[in-house]
């Protein structure tokens, strides 16, 4: 069995060896990110393609699947905002993405973001820059603080799981209650967890036309004016003008992100300038605002699953075996 592995970048590949060792009947060729992803030698043979790494590609793309006669694409990552789906399925083309690959590593980052705004390392980092060691914050014990998740899969209940031994209480709000999370989460409404989190995770998927800008001005006025919000799911969620100004305005203490919208013209690149007026105001909010490039997943061991599920979801999809990941 032949697969085609696009935009792989060349520090993954050690990954994707790892991963083939436990699939020796599959063959792979390569391409890398920057390469002509239309260029038909790499396609010839191949009965699945797996993305390894973000690429907005469009129906122009899927069309051009079909015209090489595969049916199933696979994508690294558990967010596929970035591929036209509804195009891939207008070509007859199944999807899969790579869900719950090691949602610990994304939990340890959210916080890592919040117990640091929560204790003001950040804060203490910048005044020591200066020479400054006058002590003139204090601080919540993590054991008064209520906790609110916003998007209890696997990510979410792996934060909450985390911090449920260190905190009071935990809310959350997800499309499906599950009983077996009813000890752990506190299944509420949106309002009940504005009102009562002193941080909140975001954790929810992007959906395009659905939930675009979750986070905007009118959901800041209903937050504590003390809350630390942190965002690993996605840009698209957070209004980051509204939240430029909450930071401005002391209507919430913090916000951490490990991700942006439109974040390919920044993440993984040495900038000379950023042009952007919202993004350059963010960066001006340090300590009070963070921003990491999209690394909550850049574990050894998160690494080597991700690509190992790529593989395994290409197969399964290309034998038509029951592939769990199959979006739709």
């Amino acid at each position: 069995m032949k697969l085609l592995i696009t935009n792989l970048k060349e520090k993954d590949d050690r990954f994707l060896k790892s991963a083939l060792a436990r699939h020796p009947e599959v063959e792979v060729n390569i391409h890398r990110p920057g390469e002509d992803i239309f260029n038909k030698e790499l396609y010839k043979d191949v009965v699945a393609v797996g993305n390894s790494s973000g690429a907005n590609l469009d129906h122009t793309y899927f069309e051009f699947l079909k015209s090489m006669n595969i049916k199933a694409f696979a994508v690294r990552s558990a967010g596929y905002n970035l591929y036209d789906v509804k195009a891939a399925r207008e070509n007859g083309i199944d999807v899969a993405n790579g869900r719950g690959y090691s949602p610990q590593t994304i939990s340890e980052l959210a916080i890592a973001m919040a117990m640091s705004f929560n204790r003001d390392l950040f804060h203490i980092a910048k005044k020591e820059e200066n020479y400054d060691f006058l002590v003139d914050y204090s601080y919540k014990e993590m054991s008064e603080c209520n906790v609110g998740i916003i998007g209890a899969g696997s990510i979410g209940t792996m934060t909450a799981r985390l911090l449920k031994p260190m905190v009071k209480h935990i809310y959350a709000i997800a499309n499906h209650v599950d009983p077996n999370k009813q000890d752990l989460l506190d299944y509420c409404d949106l309002e009940t967890l504005k009102k009562n989190s002193d941080i909140i995770f975001l954790h929810l998927p992007y959906i395009p036309n659905e939930n675009y800008h979750f986070v905007d001005e009118d959901f800041l006025k209903d937050v504590k004016n003390d809350v630390i919000i942190i965002n690993m799911a996605r840009g698209e969620l957070v209004d980051l003008t509204a939240i430029n100004k909450a930071i401005k305005n002391n209507n919430i203490k913090a916000y951490g992100t490990d991700v942006l919208e439109n974040e390919k013209i920044y993440f993984k690149n040495k900038l000379e300038d950023i042009t952007d007026p919202v993004i350059k105001e963010s960066l001006s909010l340090y300590p009070r605002l963070l921003i990491t490039p999209h690394v909550g997943a850049n574990s050894d061991k998160a690494n080597s699953m991700q690509l190992l599920m790529l593989i395994e979801n290409c197969i399964a999809m290309a034998k038509h075996e029951n592939c769990p990941n199959i979006i739709n």
